[in-house]
C-alpha cells in the first residue's frame, strides 16, 4: 500500500490571467477603433449625401429650364410648320428636342426625389413615414 500526496503550486496562473486581461484591453480598444471609423464613414456618407442632394435640386432646376425652352422652341416650330417656314425634318427634330427634354426633367426630379429620401434616412432613421 502506497500513500502520495500532491502539491501543486499556480506559478504562472498569474501571468494567464495577465494576459487575458491584455488581450482584453486590445479587444476593447479595437472595438473603439471599429466604432469610430464607423462614425467617420457614417459622417462622410451624409457629407456626402447632402452634396448629391444639392446637386440634384440644381441639375433638376436646370432641366425644367432646359424643358422650358425647348417647349418654345417646339411652339415657334409649330407656328412655322403651319405657315409652311420649315420642312417636317426640323419640326421633327423640335418635337424629339422637346421629348428629350421631358425625358432628362423627368429623370432629374427621379433623381432628387432618391436623394431626398436617402438624406431623410440619415435625418430620421426611416425609409416610409406614416405621415406621407
Amino acid at each position: 500500500m502506497s500513500y502520495g500526496l500532491s502539491l501543486q503550486i499556480p506559478l504562472f496562473a498569474g501571468f494567464g490571467r495577465r494576459i487575458d486581461v491584455q488581450r482584453a484591453i486590445v479587444a476593447r480598444d479595437q472595438t473603439n477603433n471599429a466604432l469610430q471609423i464607423g462614425l467617420q464613414q457614417l459622417e462622410y456618407d451624409i457629407h456626402e449625401a447632402w452634396l448629391d442632394l444639392q446637386g440634384a435640386e440644381s441639375e433638376y432646376l436646370s432641366a425644367l429650364k432646359g424643358e422650358a425652352a425647348m417647349r418654345q422652341a417646339f411652339k415657334i416650330a409649330e407656328k412655322k410648320r403651319e405657315k409652311g417656314l420649315i420642312g417636317m425634318m426640323e419640326y421633327d427634330e423640335a418635337r424629339n428636342n422637346l421629348g428629350v427634354a421631358a425625358a432628362e426633367s423627368l429623370r432629374t426630379n427621379l433623381q432628387l426625389f432618391l436623394a431626398e429620401k436617402t438624406m431623410k434616412f440619415y435625418l430620421t432613421g426611416q425609409i416610409i413615414s406614416t405621415n406621407e
